[in-house]
């Protein structure tokens, strides 16, 4: 099996235009990058963006992302969230923008995966991944 820099995998960026459109959520590396937060890059193989609504139809949007074999979760996930939304608001004028209406208490989360299961689970190598899915 061969290996990818951490650093060449494109990473979750929500941005305005055709949200139906995969490649309007997911941009390259040319924006930001996994490796721009070492606490990430050491641990993270894979994401998925997770839209969602709760009851009250707030949006809801959750960064999932598949843990590399062997690493674990930050010791301080909400620490680690409170640096990655900062990070992404510094890099992404899009989503900088759509967090100021974000209402307290709904800011995106971060879930973490073992390799190959919850929302990574049943993956074929062959076949694109689904980085955008229903939080459903």
């Amino acid at each position: 099996m061969s290996t990818i820099s951490i650093s060449s995998i494109p990473c979750l960026i929500v941005s305005g235009g055709n949200a139906s459109a995969p490649s309007s959520w997911v941009s390259g590396p040319r924006d930001w990058q996994l490796g721009s937060l070492p606490e990430l890059a050491e641990r993270v193989r894979s994401f998925a963006l997770l839209l969602g609504e709760d009851e009250n139809a707030n949006k809801t949007l959750t960064f999932a992302f598949e843990l590399a074999v062997g690493a674990h979760r930050p010791a301080d996930v909400e620490a680690t969230r409170a640096r990655f939304l900062d990070r992404l608001s510094e890099v992404n004028q899009d989503y900088r923008e759509a967090a100021r209406f974000i209402p307290q208490g709904k800011e995106p989360t971060l879930e973490f995966h073992a390799p190959g299961q919850g929302r990574f689970a049943g993956y074929d190598v062959r076949l694109k991944r689904r980085y955008v899915q229903s939080q459903a």
